[in-house]
């Protein structure tokens, strides 16, 4: 099945993924594996931006979507990220005194919480639909 993730969430889960994989051998049949190379495309793109044109990273961070393919199997770890990205957040939240990046967490997290809840109902249908790897 494909995934429509955008940007911004899609750069904190394998970023978040990322750092659960350091240490780990390759090869360990993780959403990070097959996500691997549109994450490294992904960020090689963010960081020519980044460094040259703020307002097209901008847009490509909060107004695009990556479509990436995603076994059923893979469903319970990128919700289990995605909780485990709000849990963080939410501490994030109560230890930051600047209100405007509360604010921001705080999109980031309603935001993350309704992709987590959409996964979770695909995760309900994907044993009984024979169209999802």
């Amino acid at each position: 099945m494909d995934l429509r993730i955008p940007v911004w969430q899609f750069v904190r889960i394998m970023v978040e993924l990322e750092r659960r994989a350091s240490g780990r051998a390759g090869g360990t049949g993780s959403v990070y594996d097959e996500w691997r190379d549109a994450w490294a495309e992904l960020d090689t793109r963010l960081t020519d931006l980044g460094d040259r044109d703020a307002r097209a990273f901008s847009d490509l961070m909060m107004e695009q979507e990556v479509v990436v393919s995603c076994r059923s199997s893979h469903l319970p770890e990128v919700r289990r990220t995605a909780d485990t990205l709000v849990r963080k957040m939410k501490a994030e939240v109560r230890n930051e005194a600047d209100a405007q990046r509360k604010q921001d967490l705080r999109f980031e997290i309603r935001e993350l919480e309704t992709f987590a809840r959409g996964l979770a109902k695909r995760q309900k249908k994907a044993p009984n639909d024979p169209g999802i790897r």
